[in-house]
């Protein structure tokens, strides 16, 4: 008899709808390390406004979205340092998050009060359509069924909309320290079974809540025993064997979560650091607030032997 289990079913079920994930889960040795001397990938010269969010997709077509006004999407292919592509005539008003689905769709958090989609038919040629009006959303993750996550700072919820349908999945709407409720909540991740991470900021940890679930699980920060102390973690991605890299904001440092305990990664040459990406090969870019800068942190291949 074929015993198949459900992460296995959901896996066929994606393959077969032409679901893929989009962005970058590099596989790592435990033994990973990065150079701490980073280097400016991209300057306030270049980008001509302060940093926000970063997507990197698996064809290492970075995506970076601008938040002072006449915001503007910068676009860089095969993580040249050479700018591919700005679309600078988006909006008078900030831009937050955004997500890239594949190498056609783009979603963007405009002010805090919409998403809006860019989709390319060719070359520089694009359309524009408003998605949804959600008031507060800043960071956005697009899972792969294709609904959209938003990490609401000022509400201290995330929501989920798909098929104009929206649903809270975390938070109550007011802020707090207990189990379901978040306090200004910034950096999201969902897994592809629907499970979801949270960088807690104002509570100082990373809460984690499985599918369906209300009450999250505090991984790092406040009120687990032996965990770095927190201030203001504001992203989060995984790796392929699902170990979390935590940007700490104001402690201006990168954290690793693994199978080995918590390490600090990278504490050198941040400033108010936001949001973290990996690129195809395993190199972390990190937007970095407090010095208008994108820093590369290279991946140092040694460190996992041959």
């Amino acid at each position: 008899m074929l015993i198949i289990s459900i992460t296995q079913l959901l896996i066929v079920i994606f393959v077969v709808q032409g679901f893929s994930v989009s962005y970058n889960q590099p596989k790592l040795c435990s033994t990973a390390k990065w150079n701490t001397n980073g280097f400016t990938f991209a300057d306030n010269f270049s980008m001509n406004s302060a940093p926000y969010d970063i997507f990197i997709n698996t064809n290492n077509t970075i995506y970076f979205a601008t938040k002072q006004n006449k915001s503007q999407i910068l676009i860089w292919y095969n993580a040249t340092s050479n700018m591919s592509l700005p679309i600078s005539n988006i909006t008078n008003k900030n831009i937050y998050g955004l997500f890239s689905t594949d190498n056609r769709h783009l979603y963007v958090s405009v002010n805090g009060e919409s998403i809006h989609k860019y989709s390319w038919t060719s070359g520089i040629n694009y359309t524009v359509t408003r998605v949804n009006s959600m008031s507060g959303c800043y960071n956005i993750f697009v899972d792969i069924n294709g609904s959209i996550y938003c990490s609401m700072t000022g509400r201290h919820q995330v929501v989920k909309y798909k098929l104009n349908a929206t649903e809270v999945v975390a938070g109550t709407g007011c802020h707090g320290f207990v189990n379901n409720m978040l306090y200004s909540p910034q950096g999201i991740f969902v897994h592809t079974n629907f499970s979801l991470y949270v960088a807690d900021c104002g509570n100082n940890r990373i809460q984690f809540f499985p599918y369906n679930q209300s009450n999250g699980i505090t991984l790092i920060g406040n009120s687990v025993h032996n965990s770095l102390t927190l201030d203001c973690p504001s992203g989060i991605i995984l790796d392929a064997d699902e170990n979390l890299y935590i940007v700490d904001k104001y402690q201006n440092r990168i954290i690793r979560s693994s199978s080995n305990g918590i390490e600090i990664l990278i504490d050198r040459g941040l400033s108010q650091p936001q949001s973290i990406a990996f690129d195809n090969t395993g190199n972390i870019y990190v937007t970095n607030g407090g010095s208008n800068t994108i820093q590369k942190f290279m991946f140092i291949k040694e460190t996992c032997g041959k």
